[in-house]
């Protein structure tokens, strides 16, 4: 990684934004989404001075510069610009998930993944999630969706985006709506910080399971007390109807801040009558020789899935 180069990106974005800001006031994520418009060409608003038009321009070129060696660079910037947008509102910094969930993420969604699919982020937040795939996967032939109706949320998405220069479709709806597609695989971000409701995870995958083709596969952090919830069975009859879970990966507390609640990414499938049991991985730390057993256990969870 090139750090020097990455900072660079970030300041000059920002010194952007702030330029802008100091003349029309307004949300970071605002600006942000039309800054990374104007990156790409698209001047539409002719509310500036011709001097800070100018300053504009010349910080824009030095943009153009940066030599960022590639989409991961980009999406290292998108992630502290994120940061900022999120912090200007005080939103919670949740939103921005730790590569390593990406990473875990994106090895089980390629291991099942098509020649061309439709995928869906349930709850897409600022993207991360899903922009972290679209760069993995790197299949432009792949359609990418995203719920969301947080209009300061989906700001800061559409400026990430356009950064990267890569299309999701937002569907503007609550995460819980009734949707009339189907789609090939879905992710997202269930844990109970962002959706402010300990229920909410278990209507979300009751509902998007009728948009998830038949044997089609669903990946979900969720928390750790997910199955410990007091109406869990009677979320598992409606559950076991039409799907099944079949691998839970309980990630490390050092991924989540120190009152907040352990992560897990739970694997499903659309489909029933499945005889093995739920495949559990448990990482309890970052130390060497632990994640080395781990790779190897994650691997054939995985394998066997």
């Amino acid at each position: 990684m090139n750090h020097v180069e990455i900072n660079k990106f970030v300041d000059l974005i920002d010194e952007a934004c702030l330029l802008i800001y100091n003349v029309k006031p307004e949300k970071y994520g605002v600006i942000l989404k039309r800054v990374s418009q104007e990156i790409l060409g698209n001047f539409k608003d002719n509310d500036l001075d011709e001097a800070t038009r100018e300053k504009l321009g010349s910080i824009y070129q030095k943009i153009y510069e940066t030599e960022l060696k590639d989409e991961n660079e980009v999406l290292l910037a998108i992630q502290l610009l994120q940061a900022k947008a999120l912090k200007h509102i005080n939103y919670s910094l949740d939103y921005l998930v730790p590569d390593f969930i990406s990473l875990l993420i994106n090895q089980f969604i390629e291991s099942k993944s098509l020649s061309f699919q439709d995928i869906l982020d349930v709850n897409i937040g600022t993207g991360m999630l899903l922009l972290n795939l679209i760069i993995h996967l790197d299949n432009k032939k792949n359609n990418y969706y995203g719920i969301n109706n947080d209009d300061n949320l989906i700001d800061i998405l559409v400026a990430s985006s356009n950064l990267i220069n890569r299309d999701i479709n937002i569907l503007y709806e609550d995460i819980d709506a009734k949707l009339v597609n189907i789609y090939d695989m879905m992710i997202g971000n269930l844990s109970g910080e962002l959706l402010f409701s300990k229920d909410l995870p278990y209507k979300v995958i009751l509902e998007r399971l009728n948009n998830l083709k038949k044997n089609g596969y669903f990946v979900f952090l969720i928390d750790n007390d997910f199955f410990a919830n007091p109406n869990l069975e009677e979320f598992k009859e409606k559950f076991n109807l039409l799907g099944s879970f079949l691998g839970l990966i309980s990630l490390p507390k050092q991924l989540v801040q120190e009152e907040k609640s352990r992560k897990s990414i739970l694997i499903g499938k659309k489909t029933i009558n499945i005889k093995q049991n739920i495949l559990i991985v448990n990482i309890p730390d970052f130390k060497k020789e632990t994640l080395e057993k781990t790779i190897i256990d994650i691997k054939t969870l995985i394998s066997k899935i």
